[in-house]
C-alpha cells in the first residue's frame, strides 16, 4: 500500500485476489492512511530539493563556488580562519563546523534563496568562534545576519 502526496491510495494485490479482500485491506489500514495524509497536509507548504548521486556530481562544483563566495562576503575582514571547505550530499543539515576549523556544506544551498544560503553559511562561520548554540552564538550571528531569526524560521521551509 502507498499514499501518494497527492492524495492517492494504490493497494497492490494479486490479480487472483477479489476486490472485497481489496477493500477489506483498505479498511484495516484505514488510520494509518489518514496519518500519512495528514503528514502530507502538515508539509504542503515545505520545499522538498532534488536529490541523487547525478544530482550531486553534476552541481558539487557550482555549491563549491556560491559557498566559496559568501564566506569572502561575510569574511572580508579575515575575523574567522578555516582550514577546509567541502561539499557534501548531507541528507539532513545544511552545513556543519568541526572543531578542526573545516567547514561543510550541503550542496542543495545551490537551490535555496541567496539570503537562506547567506544565513547557512554565516551560522557555520560563527562557529568557528562559538562552537555552540549559547547566548554568545546568536549574538555573534546577529552581527552577521541582523534578521537570522526570519531567515532561519523560512529555511525550515527547506528540507535538505
Amino acid at each position: 500500500m502507498t499514499v501518494h502526496c497527492d492524495g492517492r491510495v494504490v493497494v497492490v494485490l494479486p490479480e487472483t485476489t477479489p476486490l472485497d479482500a481489496a477493500e477489506a485491506i483498505f479498511r484495516q489500514h484505514f488510520r494509518w492512511i489518514v496519518v500519512q495524509l495528514e503528514k502530507f497536509r502538515r508539509f504542503r507548504d515545505h520545499v522538498f530539493l532534488p536529490r541523487g548521486r547525478r544530482e550531486y556530481l553534476a552541481r558539487r562544483e557550482e555549491a563549491r563556488d556560491l559557498a566559496n563566495s559568501l564566506l569572502r562576503q561575510l569574511n572580508s575582514g579575515g575575523r574567522w580562519r578555516y582550514k577546509r571547505v567541502a561539499i557534501k550530499d548531507l541528507r539532513r543539515n545544511w552545513g556543519s563546523c568541526s572543531r578542526l576549523g573545516n567547514l561543510n556544506f550541503n550542496y542543495r544551498l545551490i537551490h535555496l534563496p541567496i539570503r537562506l544560503a547567506e544565513y547557512v553559511v554565516a551560522h557555520e562561520l560563527c562557529h568557528l568562534e562559538v562552537f555552540n548554540h549559547s547566548s554568545r552564538f546568536w549574538s555573534l550571528l546577529g552581527s552577521l545576519v541582523p534578521d537570522w531569526r526570519d531567515r532561519r524560521r523560512e529555511l525550515r521551509r527547506y528540507h535538505p
